[in-house]
């Protein structure tokens, strides 16, 4: 039972941590490319279940503003390239998290959904 719990203490530190802190290397506008995917991921799928997303429409765009600010044009590719990684593997997560027939999985993609979109939404004020 002790495995347990420090495997699920240290998977749970894994996901808090932002991206660009695990990855030493990468430019902090990666950090922000990725939450900008993530949540345009966020504010279709709330579209899609009928969810209010301005919340969440009010953070992408902040992150947009961001990433305007900070990306030069030499890497806008490269940066929007890891914006729509991002996308693609939050509307997965998002997708297993309602479609799956596998409640332990969900509930695994739910979580780690919202880890994703909590860390992201640390970062902006209001």
């Amino acid at each position: 039972m002790s495995s347990l719990k420090t495997y699920f203490t240290v998977l749970c530190m894994a996901l808090l941590v932002p991206a660009h802190a695990r990855a030493g290397d990468d430019p902090p506008v990666r950090f922000f490319a990725e939450c900008a995917g993530r949540m345009s991921a966020s504010v279709e799928h709330a579209w899609l279940t009928g969810a209010d997303d301005a919340p969440l429409r009010a953070q992408r765009d902040g992150f947009a503003d961001i990433i305007a600010a900070l990306t030069e044009p030499a890497s806008r590719v490269q940066v929007m390239d890891w914006r729509i990684r991002a996308k693609m593997d939050h509307k997965r997560l998002l997708s297993v998290a309602v479609f799956s027939d596998k409640p332990r999985l969900a509930r695994l993609a739910t979580i780690q959904a919202r880890a994703h979109v909590s860390r992201c939404g640390a970062v902006l004020l209001g």
